[in-house]
């Protein structure tokens, strides 16, 4: 990969960055140290990269944290901060105006709705028989859906099946093994029901 010509004015690249060619970038980017931009990749906007690698979609005014790293076929709407460490994977979606905070996996086939908010360390576990060898068992993944508004506290564990409703909340450090109907508050190993939001 070789860094692009900065034509446009407003274009801010940092020289150590690395920019495919074919990397289509919006206007008022900035492109901080040591971030890659990969190839087709898609960067909206006014949107910042401080670091980070992007081989997928990302939308206008969005902030991508010290290595976090979108996947190719990965789409992160409008407004999006992700912080450092976090890794969004292939066949994923993150919703406009969400914040996912630092060391979070969104692994594949799981979609964020908007305005949701994912605290430190989360991790989405949707593979029903994960193995190392390589088997075809670990590639059986059941989807995961957050809806617009839910907020996951830091820590939770969310596997496979589930859907976090709109504006429903998980507390930190809770195993979410079924879903969350909207509106309704969770938490424990496993979550239960807390009460009324």
């Amino acid at each position: 990969m070789i860094a692009p010509r900065q034509d446009d004015e407003y274009l801010n690249i940092d020289p150590s960055a690395v920019v495919h060619p074919s990397a289509k970038l919006g206007r008022g980017v900035f492109i901080g140290p040591f971030s890659e931009i990969g190839p087709n990749a898609v960067v909206g906007d006014m949107t910042m990269v401080h670091g980070g690698i992007v081989e997928g979609k990302v939308g206008s005014n969005c902030k991508i944290w010290r290595n976090a790293h979108v996947m190719d076929g990965a789409v992160v709407l409008d407004g999006v901060m992700l912080g450092a460490n976090v890794f969004v994977a292939d066949a994923s979606s993150v919703g406009r105006d969400s914040c996912v905070q630092n060391n979070t996996c969104i692994s594949r086939h799981v979609m964020i709705g908007s305005n949701v908010y994912i605290g430190a360390s989360v991790n989405f576990c949707n593979a029903i028989h994960p193995s190392a060898d390589g088997s075809s068992e670990g590639k059986k993944l059941t989807p995961i859906a957050v809806m617009d508004g839910a907020s996951i506290g830091s820590g939770a564990q969310i596997l496979g099946g589930v859907e976090i409703g709109e504006g429903a909340v998980v507390g930190a450090s809770a195993l979410v093994r079924k879903s969350v109907p909207a509106g309704q508050t969770v938490g424990g190993i496993p979550a239960k029901e807390l009460g009324g939001a």
